[in-house]
């Protein structure tokens, strides 16, 4: 984004809610202020090899599956201690939406925004 025009659910005509949400365990590593920032502006997906979209409404970041439109994890950001954590997280769980046999877990939840959804935002900024 970039330019103060932050994402928001009506961004994408295709978001779909997570139809069968199953809480986890977040990943524990703060996030800084920086941070927060970009994926408050949210993610596009914009070639077709981008598998996500994201966006947050109320503290909370939604990500979706750019092919589909299907919400993947939803997660709540806080304020503690000079950074922002994730306090709760929840992920989809339904069979027909999530076919891969390798479990959603912390990790692979702090891949998706560390490695994919800070990572496009800041070569927007």
């Amino acid at each position: 984004m970039g330019d103060g025009q932050r994402l928001r659910r009506e961004s994408f005509k295709s978001a779909k809610p997570i139809r069968m949400p199953a809480p986890f365990v977040p990943p524990s590593r703060p996030w800084s202020d920086g941070e927060w920032l970009i994926l408050q502006e949210g993610c596009r997906a914009r070639v077709m090899e981008d598998k996500w979209y994201s966006y947050v409404e109320s503290n909370r970041l939604y990500i979706h599956r750019s092919w589909t439109g299907m919400g993947m994890f939803e997660c709540q950001f806080e304020p503690r201690d000079g950074a922002w954590i994730i306090t709760e997280a929840v992920v989809e769980s339904d069979p027909e939406v999530f076919k891969n046999k390798r479990p959603w877990d912390s990790d692979f939840l702090e891949f998706v925004i560390a490695g994919v959804l800070l990572k496009r935002g800041r070569s927007l900024a």
